[in-house]
């Protein structure tokens, strides 16, 4: 009786660190390094040292800044990307534009922290962020672009008390287009980006596994692009309608779904999102090409 009990232990134990890991693991393993976002192809400018946590409320220190600029080459604007984890998720993006075309960026963003401060349960957001809006109108020169992204809170439009959206604040959105027309004053344009698909799922929830076969994500994972359009029509016309027309409104929806039916994968299948709303590096790198021609349609850069 003894040995068989420890004859069980022993395969139990052994299972779970072979068989069960693997059972486990489905496909998701390949998709690992997809959802590593901690990194750029340059090794200062990254997630952990140029996002702010929204607990705290630290200065933008010469040394932060060092460490979360690129600097641009001869003749080259800069880039400054400003926001709450909707920016920092475009770090990517941002670290492709330097690499390929010599621009400079200047990449601070704050967990859960609106540009322009907008939360008022996040009084700590506060200093930040209005430190952020003061060095950015003073440090932009001519030929210089802004480019503003937050997160919207679409799925709560209709509940005052839920709702959190800057975007419902008149005030805020007066600050907003207010910078936007001081920066165009000194010849800097502002760009603005426009929401993004909002998932009633994580990607990790969307991977087969051993327990969650294939045939069961359609149902849940692919979502309709008219619901998710629709979701986020509200935010989108009231930005539509109070934005000042100096504003540059970048909308990368119809990029990410380009199809009636939405997924975080990309039709080869490298996952764009890393949960419901955030974009993977691949995501943002993907935005690439398109957001360079959007810039350049609309004389943002020549």
């Amino acid at each position: 009786y003894l040995t068989l009990l420890l004859t069980s232990a022993f395969f139990l134990g052994h299972l779970e660190n072979t068989l069960a890991a693997e059972l486990y693991s489905g496909n998701s393993e390949k998709y690992l390094a997809y959802f590593a976002r901690n990194q750029t192809i340059y090794p200062n400018y990254t997630k952990d040292n140029c996002h702010l946590d929204s607990r705290e409320n630290p200065e933008i220190s010469p040394q932060l800044l060092s460490i979360c600029t690129i600097p641009a080459k001869a003749n080259q604007p800069t880039l400054f990307f400003v926001g709450n984890s909707h920016a920092d998720h475009l770090r990517a993006l941002a670290a492709k534009l330097a690499q390929q075309k010599g621009y400079g960026i200047d990449g601070i963003s704050q967990s859960s922290c609106q540009f322009p401060y907008a939360e008022k349960k996040k009084k700590k957001c506060d200093r930040t962020q209005l430190h952020q809006y003061e060095r950015v109108l003073k440090t932009a020169k001519k030929g210089d672009v802004v480019i503003i992204a937050n997160r919207y809170e679409i799925k709560n439009w209709d509940v005052p008390e839920k709702n959190l959206s800057w975007v419902g604040i008149p005030q805020v959105m007066g600050t907003l287009n207010q910078f936007a027309e001081l920066l165009q004053k000194k010849g800097v344009a502002t760009v603005l980006m426009m929401p993004l698909p909002e998932f009633s799922h994580n990607t990790k929830e969307c991977l087969a596994e051993w327990f969650r076969p294939e045939f069961s994500l359609k149902q849940i994972c692919g979502e309709e692009k008219s619901t998710l359009l629709k979701l986020r029509k509200p935010v989108y016309e009231k930005l539509d309608k109070s934005l000042s027309p100096v504003i540059h409104k970048y909308d990368p929806f119809n990029l990410l779904c380009p199809d009636e039916i939405c997924t975080h994968f990309t039709r080869d299948n490298p996952p764009l999102f890393i949960d419901s709303h955030h974009l993977t590096n691949y995501g943002a790198e993907f935005l690439y090409d398109n957001f360079l021609q959007f810039l350049k349609q609309h004389s943002i850069l020549k």
